[in-house]
């Protein structure tokens, strides 16, 4: 991901995500996050995609560290 955005971005990016992964259940979650994400990508669909590829590894982890 950090070569496809670049390593400060993805940085940022994810910090954001995680920081506020509590909005990624809510109804409007999505829109918030790219309301937060948009300074730092160059359009909404960039935005997107970042915002499953990093949402899906948090789910994933949380699960997995659940199970441990």
């Amino acid at each position: 991901m950090c070569a496809k955005f670049g390593a400060e971005t993805f940085e940022e990016g994810y910090k954001i995500i995680k920081d506020k992964q509590n909005l990624i259940f809510d109804d409007n979650g999505e829109e918030e996050l790219v309301q937060l994400l948009t300074p730092l990508f160059k359009d909404v669909d960039s935005c997107r995609g970042f915002i499953n590829f990093c949402t899906t590894y948090l789910i994933v982890q949380n699960m997995n560290y659940d199970n441990k």
